[in-house]
């Protein structure tokens, strides 16, 4: 707020001016600017200004030009972040995973591999112990932020070079028994038409995380989403086999 100078005031920056423009000596001219910022001091609390109690005061003359002063308040404290930005950072702060994933049919193979059937529904699910999320909480000051980041799809990725990925909302169904391999899951599964030769595909899976968030903006409760987030692709390979019928004479011996 710009207060008017004193008389004293006023004498004190014209001596100091006219000090400056006659090239007066240092002394002369830091006489005259502490007189000066005695002076706008003495003003201030006399009026009991707030203007006064922090900062500097600067006397500024250029020979020949404009002279005069200045009061130069202290720098004020950082503003501070706004809950969205909060949530970025918590949302930043997390790296989701894929939990381990269960497929059936799934056999290990006596070479080491893992198999499936070629045109049989492969069923993949995420054990529900494992489906659970974050909760990062990020503060600065009186703003805060809660971030709920929370599992919702699965996204599986055959890489078999013919069957499409396929994205199951929620974690999957486990098969009960006596399923036939003809029936597909109610929630996620998929069916191989190509089978692997002796190589295995390697299969992937992604969980999808949606983001949502809670705080405070240092007056009233705010709230908000962000885009979702993706896991990492784990890979599984996998190899598909062809099933063959194998007739068995029950009058043979073994």
């Amino acid at each position: 707020m710009y207060q008017a100078p004193s008389d004293a005031a006023a004498d004190a920056a014209a001596s100091a001016a006219s000090a400056v423009d006659e090239a007066a000596s240092y002394a002369e001219i830091k006489s005259y600017a502490d007189a000066l910022a005695q002076a706008i001091h003495d003003q201030g609390a006399k009026q009991g200004s707030p203007n006064w109690e922090d900062g500097s005061v600067v006397v500024a003359s250029c020979p020949g030009g404009q002279s005069g002063y200045y009061a130069i308040p202290e720098a004020g404290a950082p503003a501070l972040p706004s809950p969205a930005e909060l949530a970025v950072q918590a949302s930043a702060s997390v790296t989701v995973v894929t939990p381990p994933v269960v497929f059936s049919p799934y056999w290990a193979l006596d070479d080491g591999r893992f198999a499936t059937l070629k045109n049989a529904e492969t069923w993949v699910w995420i054990d529900p112990v494992d489906w659970s999320g974050y909760a990062p909480r990020v503060e600065a000051g009186p703003v805060w932020v809660e971030a709920t980041i929370t599992p919702i799809q699965i996204v599986v990725s055959p890489n078999d070079g013919v069957t499409e990925p396929v994205t199951c909302e929620g974690p999957g169904t486990p098969v009960g028994e006596g399923v036939p391999l003809s029936e597909p899951s109610p929630t996620c599964s998929l069916r191989f038409v190509q089978q692997t030769d002796g190589n295995s595909w390697p299969v992937g899976v992604q969980v999808v995380y949606s983001v949502s968030w809670v705080g405070f903006d240092g007056t009233v409760n705010v709230s908000g989403t962000l885009e979702n987030l993706i896991s990492a692709p784990a890979t599984y390979p996998l190899a598909v086999l062809s099933s063959k019928t194998r007739l068995v004479d029950p009058n043979a011996s073994d």
